[in-house]
């Protein structure tokens, strides 16, 4: 039995050990290694923040083929967002 906190992380995850792989952009995090860590019980993840749409589609479908286990996309939030209208909002302000 893991500790409380963990134990939470696992249930709600659906995944068998408290690990999450760390997204790392830029080439470092393949399908290979997200579907590997999925597949053996923690929680994989894409590192999708450098990603155009359609590469992030073809990355989850990819990995889609290679595991049926639960898997995490990560996305960066920038700072500066626009609002409806096109006006940039800074959230700091």
């Amino acid at each position: 039995m893991w500790p409380k906190k963990a134990q939470l992380l696992v249930e709600k995850l659906n995944i068998l050990y408290p690990i999450i792989q760390a997204p790392m952009a830029g080439g470092a995090t393949t399908t290979a290694l997200v579907s590997s860590v999925s597949n053996t019980g923690g929680l994989g993840s894409i590192a999708a923040a450098y990603l155009t749409p359609e590469d992030m589609r073809t990355e989850i479908k990819n990995l889609r083929e290679l595991t049926d286990k639960p898997f995490n996309v990560n996305l960066f939030i920038p700072q500066i967002i626009k609002d409806i209208g096109g006006q940039e909002k800074n959230p700091k302000k």
